[in-house]
Formats: structure tokens, C-alpha cells, sequence
């Protein structure tokens, strides 16, 4: 009716009502049919070449703890020469800033006032160059910290006090000493940079560190193999030792000459040792199941199931190649050099008990060059050089002779602990596996 208001009418919402499902239907916990996941495989993704940068350097790590770091070549694992040696440089830097600098200045006081300054300037400059915190850790060493590396310790000397210095016959100005001190400074921080980049490409200090774990290794484990090992060897060579021909040629040998001779007898065992007629890399580097591949795997640096599809193959260039072969041969020269130096040591307590001044006079033909003698009631005891010279050469010749024949007869190396082998086998699966984990570019 005109002038009547209707009652206002109530908003209503509706909502679907959920339909019951089947016993067909998925369960709540389903992806929805339109969802990425829903027809995903149950696989894990690769990881991405910029996560979990602290597992990427331990895997690094656990190549280059074993020698092996060129295994880890074009793989997301790898990290550059650059970021490898700046631990190093860092500290060769502050050693040379914070205290060969001060020392060639007549203020030290002074000197490590203008250090302290350069050294922030340096650490805030470089990082915020590369567009991180100031004061961040120093993680990579390219071509700007090098220049630095130089210049900087330079700048500091020819900033720094110096004063006139008169010697005998001529008189050093405060410019000439300050000119002399910063060239010294350059050639010695150019020399230092360039060893350093060297050591760190050709893996050498990752070597050191192998062979120190080796040498460790190889003294427990070939104790028990030693007892059968040196009759065999001791038979071979105890007799050379009577001979006055022997004493007369290696035990008068100047200290360099003798070296040569030392040298000589281990390049032998390591170039006979890293032949290809006693490492199969192709067939160790092969892998057949997924059970092969899972027990290389158990420890190495990649925990939990492997991504890589077997049968594999682990790829190689000759320079990866060259790097398990020389890592092998060096394994099983320490096992032989272990067996050298038992031998050394029986010579020398043979030699001491055995031989005295007059001996080793007789059988030289010279005069004993005697590094301690003593006496007792019933006989005279001497420590010569002609006695270290001769079961030294009698050692390295064991050591040779043991590497050769037991590359050869494998009843030789019973109860001797060889990991070579194993080694190269869990690094070809650990780099397959690297591999397999690199997420490809794009």
C-alpha cells in the first residue's frame, strides 16, 4: 500500500554443501586433481645449485680430505681456487700487515696505527664491492683481493715513518728505505700469492693431509702383517750388509748423492704403482645395481637413498683419471714405506750391536765418520754415518722390492690393510652421485 515500508528481507549465503564421499573417493590428505603434485612422481627434486651452502662445502670437503678434489669438477659441490686459499691468504695477510710491516718502520707504534686503518678499509671495501655486510667473513679471493693482497701492504710501508740509516761506508736516506722496504714487500707478497693459487690448484695441501691419514692408518693396521712380511724381506737383502762392497759405495756417498739415490728408489715404486696394469679404474668405476652403488655410497658424503639410475658409469677425464691413479699409488707407496722403515729400524740395531769403529773402518776403507760412541766390559759400541747410510739403503731397497713384487703376488700383502681399492670406488659413487644431484642450468 502506497506509504507502507515492507519488512527489510534477510541476506542469505549460501554454501555447498560437501558431497559424501565414495569409497572410491581420495582421502582428505589427496592433492587436488588440478594441483602440480597430483601426477608427480614419489621422487626427491634436485637440490638447487644455491641451497644448503653449508652441505655443498662439507661434500667439497670430503673430496678434497681424500685428494680427490678434481672429482668434483662441473658439479654444484665444486668450489674455485678462489674460495679454496682465502683462509690462507686472510692470515698471510694479517701476518704481514701486523707484523712484518711494523718491523721494517722506524715508528712500530705508528705503523700499526696506519695497518689497523688500511686493514678495515680493505675488509669493509672489498666486501661492500661485492654487495655483502662490511665486516662479512672474506670468502673468495678473485683478481680485486689479489691486487690488494699486493698493494695494500705496500701503501701501508711507504706511509708509514722512516728514517735515515748511516752504515759504514754510505748513508740510506728515509726515502731510499722507504722505497727499498715497500719493493721488498711487493716481491715477497707476489711470490707468497703465487704459491698459495699453485699449492691450492694442484690439490697439494688436500695430498698432505691424505698421506698424514695414511701414514697414521698404514702404522696401525700393517703391525700385525710385519711379523710375515720381514722374514720375507730381511732374507732378501740381510746379506748385502756383510758386504764390503756396499759399505764402500753407499756408506762413503756425499749427503746429496745419497739423497738422489733415496729419491730415486721411491719415484720407481710410485711411477710402477700408478700404472694402468694395476688399477682397473674402468671396472671399479663401474656400477652395475642399485646395491653396488648404495654400499660405495654407505660412507661417503651423500647420506639416505641415492638419485643415481643405475647401471653407471662414472665419468672421468684424464686429468680425474690421473688423480685417482696417483692417490692409489701413493696409498700403497705409504704401506710400503712403513715396511721400509721397520727395516731401517732393525739395521740399526743390528748395525749398533754388530759393527764397531774398527768394522766399519775395515769394510769402508776410510776413517768412520762417528756420531756417538760408548764402551762397556766385553765390547765397543758406535752410531756412524756409514751405518745410517747403509740401512737406509738397504730400506729404500726393501721398500722398492716390497711395492713391485707385492703389486704381483697378492699373498705378500696378507693381513696388510689395502683401502686403495675401496677409496677409489666410494669417490666414483660419491661423484656419480654429485652428478645426479646438480640440478642442470635452465
Amino acid at each position: 500500500m502506497p506509504g507502507t515500508r515492507l519488512p527489510a528481507r534477510p541476506h542469505i549465503t549460501l554454501r555447498p554443501v560437501p558431497a559424501t564421499p565414495g569409497p572410491d573417493a581420495p582421502g582428505p590428505d589427496a592433492p587436488d586433481a588440478g594441483s602440480p603434485d597430483a601426477d608427480a612422481p614419489d621422487v626427491d627434486p634436485a637440490p638447487d645449485a644455491e641451497a644448503e651452502p653449508e652441505d655443498r662445502r662439507e661434500v667439497g670437503r670430503w673430496f678434497l680430505r681424500r685428494g680427490l678434489g678434481a672429482l668434483v669438477a662441473d658439479t654444484a659441490y665444486h668450489s674455485t681456487a678462489t674460495v679454496r686459499a682465502a683462509p690462507a691468504l686472510v692470515v698471510l695477510f694479517l701476518v704481514v700487515m701486523f707484523w712484518l710491516v711494523p718491523t721494517l718502520t722506524s715508528t712500530p707504534a705508528v705503523s700499526v696505527a696506519i695497518v689497523l686503518v688500511a686493514v678495515l678499509l680493505t675488509w669493509a671495501g672489498g666486501n661492500l664491492g661485492r654487495g655483502r655486510r662490511a665486516f662479512a667473513p672474506i670468502e673468495r679471493v678473485g683478481w680485486p683481493e689479489r691486487v690488494a693482497f699486493v698493494a695494500v701492504p705496500v701503501l701501508a710501508v711507504l706511509i708509514s715513518p722512516h728514517e735515515t740509516e748511516v752504515f759504514e761506508e754510505f748513508v740510506s736516506t728515509a726515502t731510499e728505505n722507504r722505497l727499498l722496504n715497500a719493493s721488498g714487500i711487493a716481491t715477497i707478497q707476489i711470490i707468497v700469492l703465487a704459491v698459495v693459487i699453485f699449492v691450492v690448484n694442484t690439490g697439494l695441501v688436500s695430498v698432505a693431509t691424505f698421506l698424514s691419514r695414511e701414514v697414521t692408518r698404514s702404522f696401525l693396521a700393517t703391525s700385525a702383517a710385519l711379523a710375515r712380511t720381514l722374514p720375507l724381506l730381511l732374507g732378501v737383502v740381510f746379506f748385502f750388509f756383510f758386504t764390503a762392497e756396499m759399505w764402500q759405495s753407499i756408506g762413503r756417498l756425499d749427503s746429496l748423492a745419497y739423497a738422489g739415490v733415496i729419491v730415486g728408489f721411491v719415484v720407481m715404486s710410485l711411477l710402477f704403482l700408478s700404472s694402468r696394469d694395476h688399477l682397473d679404474v674402468g671396472a671399479l668405476s663401474t656400477f652395475a645395481s642399485r646395491e653396488e652403488i648404495d654400499a660405495a655410497l654407505a660412507h661417503g658424503p651423500f647420506p639416505g637413498t641415492a638419485r643415481t639410475a643405475t647401471p653407471a658409469s662414472c665419468p672421468l677425464d684424464p686429468v680425474q683419471e690421473r688423480s685417482l691413479r696417483l692417490i692409489v699409488a701413493m696409498s700403497r707407496l705409504v704401506v710400503a714405506g712403513v715396511v721400509a722403515l721397520a727395516v731401517l729400524a732393525f739395521f740399526l740395531v743390528f748395525a749398533v750391536a754388530t759393527t764397531n769403529v774398527d768394522a766399519v773402518k775395515t769394510w769402508s776403507q776410510s776413517e768412520p765418520d762417528v756420531i756417538f760412541q760408548w764402551a762397556t766390559s766385553r765390547h765397543a759400541y758406535a752410531f756412524t754415518w756409514e751405518q745410517v747410510r747403509v740401512s737406509g739403503f738397504l730400506a729404500a731397497f726393501s721398500g722398492f722390492y716390497y711395492a713391485v713384487v707385492s703389486a704381483t703376488d697378492p699373498s705378500l700383502r696378507e693381513g696388510v690393510q689395502d683401502t686403495a681399492e675401496d677409496t677409489v670406488r666410494e669417490a666414483c659413487a660419491a661423484r656419480l652421485e654429485a652428478l645426479a644431484r646438480t640440478r642442470p642450468a635452465g
